[in-house]
């Protein structure tokens, strides 16, 4: 939950910036390490100013959020390559985003928008756009256990659609439309009502 407060935080509009920028977390961790082990939780990263490593789960989790900004260092240590951040969704694609989901798309789910992280459906790393069309509204749990939830995500047209586990089902599993964007929850209620 921590990790949720100061990541909403970091993105209000009312967050202290330095030289225009949000405050930023710098973490290292070397490149075979975190391509060998992405995900498998070997490894370590380190946190600027920190003494103690963090685990490389926790510096995936970073990226996961934040995103990453690759830079080369030398064993000299002069900096030879600095690559682009912009796998992270921009201010503009997160508002677009909450405002179409709502809250934490998975339902019973009550996370509001603004306190929740935007997914790639179609992860980045197997090239996944960072388009709105890609991205969905997940609160920090299912973010990080998609998979283990048995939730399936997919989006049709840059429409949301979600299909539940197949222990909440009886019979074949559905694909279902998924919004608790305030207008279109009043759009199907008129039309429910006639």
């Amino acid at each position: 939950m921590l990790a949720v407060i100061l990541d909403v935080v970091s993105r209000a509009g009312e967050a202290p910036t330095i030289g225009g920028a949000p405050a930023t977390v710098l973490v290292s961790v070397r490149e075979q390490d975190l391509n060998a082990d992405f995900g498998q939780g070997r490894g370590i990263g380190w946190i600027d100013g920190v003494e103690t490593p963090i685990s490389i789960s926790a510096v995936t989790d970073l990226i996961s959020n934040g995103g990453q900004q690759k830079v080369v260092i030398t064993d000299e240590g002069r900096i030879i390559a600095l690559g682009s951040p912009e796998r992270c969704f921009t201010a503009a694609q997160r508002r677009a985003i909450q405002l179409r989901d709502g809250t934490c798309i998975i339902p019973g789910r009550k996370i509001p928008a603004g306190m929740t992280e935007i997914h790639h459906v179609i992860p980045h790393s197997e090239g996944g756009p960072t388009h709105t069309d890609n991205g969905v509204c997940l609160c920090w749990w299912h973010h990080r256990y998609l998979a283990a939830s048995g939730w399936a995500i997919r989006m049709v047209r840059g429409a949301v659609q979600i299909m539940a586990p197949p222990w909440l089902e009886t019979g074949a599993r559905k694909w279902r439309n998924e919004t608790k964007s305030c207008p279109r929850m009043t759009d199907a209620a008129e039309r429910e009502n006639g």
